[in-house]
């Protein structure tokens, strides 16, 4: 995570150069990896292009046995909270997105010189993708009697005589009709 030590609009922290191998302008997808104790002795290749707005954590574990083109698996996009139907995906050395009806362009297929390849219930295979998140730089804002006033930090000491405010969170406060029939409801 990269952040300014100062707050507010005018100290946005600017990358003129970046000599790292760090994307922070598109998606990606890392690495699709095997849980150490599988019994599938083969590899997991990830590849495509993540569509996603938010980075996941997917999991994958196989429900059926069997080597590949016939074991079956279920998929987690949180981490392993919630999980696709069993049998949801089939083994296979052609790419398969496992984002299924999402179709988020994360593809993985399976590949073994074992003879015959084996997967077993229980086995699980891991990746995540990122999302790029830069977050504009800006100032606070408060409105107090219709003024908005702004302020490089979440301290207003001068709008009140004699009060200080602290904006401790976004709120968005909805618009008051002024109709004759709102204000009866009132």
């Amino acid at each position: 995570m990269l952040s300014s030590t100062d707050t507010g609009a005018d100290n946005a922290v600017t990358i003129v150069q970046n000599d790292t191998s760090l994307n922070l302008s598109t998606n990606s997808i890392g690495t699709a990896a095997a849980a150490s104790g599988n019994a599938f002795s083969g590899s997991i290749t990830a590849s495509g292009a993540y569509t996603g707005t938010a980075g996941k954590n997917i999991v994958m574990q196989i429900t059926t046995a069997g080597g590949i083109g016939t074991a079956k698996y279920k998929v987690s996009t949180d981490g392993g909270v919630t999980w696709s139907a069993d049998d949801a995906f089939t083994t296979s050395t052609s790419n398969v997105d496992v984002t299924g009806a999402a179709a988020q362009g994360v593809n993985v297929n399976f590949t073994d010189s074992s003879t015959p390849a084996a997967f077993a219930v229980g086995d699980r295979f891991t990746l995540s993708t990122y999302v790029p998140e830069l977050q504009k730089a800006q100032n606070a804002v408060v409105s107090v009697n219709g003024v908005q006033v702004s302020r490089a930090t979440n301290t207003f000491d001068d709008v009140i005589p004699g009060v200080t405010l602290n904006a401790r969170k976004s709120i968005a406060r909805p618009k008051r009709s002024r109709s004759p029939t709102a204000a009866a409801a009132c």
